[in-house]
């Protein structure tokens, strides 16, 4: 079903990125020439390559019943992302939303940043799946 799915290898080089890499690249490079927005920015994209390893990787046992698994966990988590961009939207409709949640109307607040959506989505994805998987068995 998936044809194009990464060998089982490449979800442990994905959450080697994840957990090892983006720490020691915060620890180590504070105080590099870099600012803190680019070095947040390189950090996400480190995690981001990391997540689409792990989401793209095939497991040890890829079989008709984990695509099956991979499909309702890839629609969950779409769900998911919808579903917060909605309510997000909407909360940022309502006024006194501004004065509850500080930086609001600045887009400075964790519900406005799409990069903590796709993270979320990721990781729902992740959850979902091995829930889905173990099920299966």
């Amino acid at each position: 079903m998936f044809k194009h799915l990464l060998p089982n290898k490449f979800k442990k080089i994905g959450w080697a990125l994840i957990f090892l890499v983006c720490p020691l690249f915060l620890i180590f490079f504070p105080k590099s020439i870099l600012t803190i927005d680019q070095l947040v920015d390189i950090v996400s994209i480190i995690a981001l390559i990391g997540l689409l390893l792990t989401i793209g990787s095939e497991e040890k046992l890829e079989d008709e019943r984990t695509s099956i698994c991979r499909y309702k966990a890839l629609a969950g988590a779409f769900l998911a992302f919808i579903s917060i961009t909605i309510t997000a939207k909407l909360l940022s409709l309502i006024p006194i939303i501004s004065y509850i949640i500080p930086g609001h109307l600045h887009k400075e607040n964790i519900i406005d940043n799409p990069m903590w959506l796709i993270y979320f989505a990721a990781f729902f994805y992740h959850i979902n799946f091995r829930a889905l998987v173990r099920n299966e068995e």
